[in-house]
């Protein structure tokens, strides 16, 4: 239904509404007053009649009664008349029958016939005494004629009154319906994006009030929408450029990311893979040979006589000699295997697909050998030099990436001391090489550190997140030589690892931490000490045995013993194995670093951790990297997911602890909350920390 419509009916209803009750209202008082005005009328006639009957009645002259009677009856309003005695004995009447021969009753109304009657009676008395009465019957008939003229005159009126309402209604609403429209009309073309359209108006009243508004408002639009565009434009130059400089920046950051990369991955001397990309690849086609059984290689070759040229003709030469050795190396072997600098005068080869067996690796050893020892020109002269090459072979001489490298390794001293060019690893080179005047020099070296108690341990916190209680304490080994001072284990470190030193080494770390924890052992009897131990750790059958040792000798202590992700990738079962003689033996583990590329999901479901460390590398950048942050994130639930506590390592300042606890991290590390520190200088940190005992040790665990 439309709006005129609407309108149009709406009026009409109430104008119908108010009519009817108009109506109605004015016929019940005509009804009303024209009934009393009957009632007056037939009290007055009563009384009229009663004392024209007083004479009659007291004569007993019916005769004259009944003239009396007579006479009022040609009143053609009166329908009926009667004339009673005292005792009720009628004394003259007259009328209609039909009404005197029913019994009279007095102030009513009632039918008699076709005719309606209003019954009045009148006592004649006189001087007090009651001598008779009269009783009359007034007809109704005249005044329901004028009530029923008077209500056709008001329906006509009514009628003629919502006609013309109808009329006017039409015609309102016509008119709204048509200024509405006009609207409706201006609001489509502004919604079909004629902003700024007008509406022509006339006069003042609301809905003139209304489009002027309206147009007002289109105005409004239209400006707001040219200012919107202008803006849209600015916006969109604005996003080109910003766009331009982001890709520029976002190049920028690749190419230096990528320096970055080569420059953490490569020799900076030779560009060669270095020992940690080296170690990667060797990680990475171990697991894929463990899958396929397919054999490979690993070489380690040192050049002889290096030495004495690097000191005879200076830095610069001998320079120019490894950088020309790598090239050599590199057309010596195919483009799928990998040539690396460890460091010195020492490179690695990795030779995967390797078929053939021994005779291949002859020819390949040989062929490698020929090639550095092609005459180099320096200047004016050209040198030789040779190299002394060792190799260890997948799986025969080991199954784990340190292994192998420390047998490679362990082959090419024995070739050097034997002179034998290359040497293929064979048991009987670590049985000859268990007499200490047979160890390297660098072995030896670090061997009588050890003997001389050289090797040190500094302390480096471990507190909650939630609370900042201590829960451990990491010991960390340092070197105080007395030549050199204080040695970073960076320098000493990943010759222990290749060299049989490194089990040797870790009950060396496990014997003076508990050396020590007697210097806080009163105040702090249950904070845990975590101790690193490696691959070759997990590859020595009495480890487990000798650590129980250590601690049924030592006494009550709480250990943590943490493994990176390289000592899994070596020989996951074997890992397995140990940690879950070490948890017998209430030793938990932890996996150290995580997040440097080598562990999975899956060593994670599979292997025995109480707890998983997120790599210095992945913390340091959450405060500007929301990439990284949302990997520590959900590094952070997956663990919480299988139960671990998670710990960041490198949390250099309190920022970093704000935002981990956003994450919901357990426990941090690192110099924002501790730098590493001697025994002595722990017991102080603690005492400072929570004076008075105030604070107890949280559990790892």
């Amino acid at each position: 239904m439309s709006f005129r419509a609407k309108i149009i009916l709406a009026l009409v209803v109430m104008n119908a509404i108010f009519l009817t009750v108009i109506t109605g209202t004015t016929l019940q008082f005509f009804a009303h007053n024209g009934y009393e005005r009957l009632r007056a009328h037939a009290r007055t006639d009563a009384r009229l009649l009663a004392s024209a009957a007083v004479t009659g009645i007291l004569t007993h002259d019916v005769g004259g009664l009944q003239a009396v009677v007579d006479e009022i009856l040609t009143n053609p309003d009166i329908g009926f008349v009667r004339v009673l005695d005292r005792s009720g004995r009628v004394l003259a009447q007259g009328g209609a029958r039909q009404a005197l021969a029913r019994p009279f009753h007095e102030g009513t109304m009632r039918r008699s016939g076709r005719s309606r009657y209003f019954e009045v009676d009148q006592p004649v008395i006189v001087a007090g005494v009651r001598y008779g009465t009269v009783e009359l019957g007034l007809s109704v008939r005249p005044l329901r004629h004028r009530l029923a003229e008077g209500r056709l005159r008001m329906t006509t009126v009514a009628l003629v009154e919502l006609l013309l309402a109808l009329l006017f209604a039409f015609y309102f609403g016509s008119y709204l319906g048509r200024r509405l429209k006009v609207l409706e009309d201006a609001a489509s073309k502004v919604g079909e994006g004629q902003l700024g359209y007008q509406v022509m108006v006339r006069g003042r009243d609301e809905i003139s009030r209304t489009l002027r508004a309206f147009n007002a408002m289109s105005l409004r639009l239209r400006e707001a929408s040219d200012e919107r565009q202008r803006q849209d434009g600015a916006l969109k130059e604005l996003a080109a450029t910003l766009e331009r400089r982001v890709a520029q920046r976002t190049q920028e950051l690749a190419d230096a990311n990528q320096a970055l990369q080569k420059l953490a991955l490569h020799d900076p001397l030779t560009g060669l893979p270095n020992r940690a990309l080296f170690e990667q690849e060797l990680g990475r086609l171990l697991m894929e040979s463990r899958r396929t059984q397919e054999c490979f290689a690993v070489m380690i070759l040192d050049l002889n006589g290096f030495k004495a040229i690097n000191d005879s003709r200076g830095h610069d030469a001998g320079d120019r000699l490894l950088r020309a050795v790598g090239q050599r190396l590199q057309g010596a072997v195919r483009a799928s295997d990998v040539v690396a600098r460890f460091g010195g005068d020492e490179f690695a080869l990795l030779l995967p697909a390797l078929r053939g067996g021994g005779a291949a690796i002859a020819v390949i050893a040989e062929k490698v050998a020929r090639a550095v020892a092609q005459p180099l020109a320096l200047g004016l002269e050209n040198v030789e030099i040779s190299a002394s090459i060792g190799v260890a072979v997948f799986p025969e001489d080991g199954v784990d990436m340190l292994l192998l490298i420390r047998r490679a390794d362990a082959a090419m001293y024995w070739a050097k001391r034997h002179a034998a060019g290359f040497q293929v690893y064979d048991p009987m080179i670590d049985v000859q090489a268990a007499e200490p005047d047979a160890m390297p020099p660098h072995e030896r070296r670090i061997h009588a550190a050890m003997a001389n108690g050289e090797f040190l341990l500094h302390y480096q916190p471990i507190v909650s997140l939630i609370d900042g209680a201590v829960v451990a304490v990491e010991a960390l080994a340092r070197w105080e030589d007395p030549e050199r001072g204080l040695i970073s284990p960076a320098d000493f470190m990943p010759t222990i690892e290749r060299s049989r030193l490194m089990t040797e080494f870790t009950l060396h770390v496990l014997d003076r931490a508990l050396d020590d924890r007697v210097l806080w052992a009163a105040d702090h009897p249950s904070l845990p000490i975590a101790i690193n131990i490696s691959a070759l750790d997990l590859q020595d059958d009495g480890f487990v045995q000798r650590v129980r040792d250590r601690l049924a000798q030592a006494g009550p202590a709480r250990l943590v013993f943490e493994l990176t992700e390289g000592a899994l990738v070596s020989n996951p079962d074997q890992a397995a194995s140990v940690m879950e003689a070490l948890r017998d033996a209430g030793i938990p583990a932890a996996l150290d670093d995580y997040g440097t590329g080598y562990a999975s999901i899956a060593y994670l479901r599979t292997l025995p951790f109480d707890r998983v460390k997120i790599d210095r590398s992945l913390i340091a950048v959450i405060d500007t990297n929301v990439n990284e942050r949302e990997i520590v994130r959900a590094i952070i639930d997956v663990c919480h997911c299988l139960g671990y506590g998670v710990v960041a390592e490198g949390v250099e300042h309190d920022g970093l602890q704000e935002i981990l606890r956003a994450l919901h991290c357990d426990y941090a590390q690192g110099y924002g909350i501790a730098r590493p520190m001697p025994a002595a200088a722990l017991c102080d940190w603690l005492a400072w920390r929570a004076p008075a005992g105030a604070r107890d040790e949280v559990s790892l665990e």
